[in-house]
Formats: structure tokens, sequence, C-alpha cells
């Protein structure tokens, strides 16, 4: 990612992140963003939800506790979820 990328990120994800009502619908958004640039903010927030979910292991594991389920289990991948769309151009990227 180039930094000019990196410095509208630096700027969008803060304000994006300052009220909930955005990512519900229920708020629009003052600025407009591109397909590319949601799909880029899906990923930096995804990569910080990947730290806190390693960070979180790290803690367990430190402590000697265990996570009843393992990697695979599937047992939270049988649920329904829903993804916005910035979401699904990531993932339809990768």
């Amino acid at each position: 990612m180039a930094g000019d990328d990196d410095i509208l990120l630096d700027q969008l994800v803060p304000e994006l992140a300052s009220d909930p009502a955005y990512a519900t619908g229920e708020r629009r958004f003052g600025r407009w963003v591109s397909l590319d640039d949601a799909a880029r903010i899906a990923g930096r927030l995804q990569d910080e939800v990947d730290r806190g979910v390693d960070a979180r292991a790290e803690m367990i594991a430190a402590r000697g506790w265990q996570v009843a389920c393992k990697h695979g289990c599937n047992s939270c991948c049988e649920e329904l979820i829903m993804i916005f769309r910035p979401e699904a151009a990531r993932e339809a990227r990768t």
C-alpha cells in the first residue's frame, strides 16, 4: 500500500469508528469512500481484530488456560453472519 493510502486510512478509520451509526447505516458518513478504500479499511480493521485474537491466545497460553474449541472445529462457523460490502470486497480480492 502506498504512503498516500496509509495517510488516507489513518484519517478515515478514526472518523468511521467515531460513530457506530456509520456501520449500521443509521447515519450517513460525510465523505465519499471508494469501494477500494472501503476494502482497505475493512482489511485494516480485520488485521486489528487478528492482532487482538493473537494477543488473547498468548494471554490464555501464558496463564495455562485452554479454549474449549480448537482451530477448525466449525462450531462458530456454522452461525450465519452478516458482512458489509467493504468486507466482501476485501475477501473477493484475496
